[in-house]
């Protein structure tokens, strides 16, 4: 028969999520943490938060992502039903409309705060191994490539900056 394109796909991102433990597991022993803590799925990317940004910001992160999904999951179900007796002068007239539009909105905030925290995620990561605002764009945009660097060049690791600029005295 052979291989279609989505089992080569599903090869490539089981590929790609190892390579990414094994860059993650080779960082996490650069700033001094237990290297196997990168092979956990969501624990991961908490020690992830709290060496790079704050454990504060992970749990926002993962609350809002939650909240996105359980919103968007609401919608599909909700559209499926309605589908069925679609009406498109009365779908205008009744308040599902205004109600459709406010959580679309809602959904629209909530992805642009999710963005933000990952863009400065990638901000302070690149800072704390004292590199520069070009790398924090290839660390967002082609994240593998940019751990990659990060685990396999000599870079060092400096700290937590964010907690530094916050004010903390003893930084990890």
């Amino acid at each position: 028969m052979g291989l279609s394109y989505y089992k080569i796909s599903y090869i490539i991102i089981i590929f790609i999520t190892i390579y990414s433990m094994i860059c993650n597991y080779y960082i996490f022993k650069k700033c001094g943490v237990k290297g196997f803590l990168a092979f956990i799925p969501i624990y991961n990317k908490l020690i992830d938060y709290r060496i790079f940004y704050s454990s504060f910001i992970y749990l926002l992160n993962y609350s809002l992502n939650l909240v996105k999904y359980y919103i968007l999951s609401n919608f599909i179900l909700n559209a499926t039903f309605t589908i069925k007796e679609f009406n498109l002068y009365k779908l205008f007239e009744t308040s599902y409309m205004k109600e459709l539009l406010f959580f679309y909105f809602l959904i629209l905030i909530i992805s642009i705060i999710i963005y933000y925290i990952n863009i400065k995620e990638c901000a302070y990561i690149s800072l704390s191994f004292n590199k520069g605002t070009l790398f924090a764009i290839i660390l967002y945009f082609f994240n593998i490539i940019g751990l990659s660097i990060l685990a396999f060049s000599d870079c060092q690791y400096y700290g937590n900056i964010y907690k530094r600029m916050k004010g903390f005295r003893y930084v990890q």
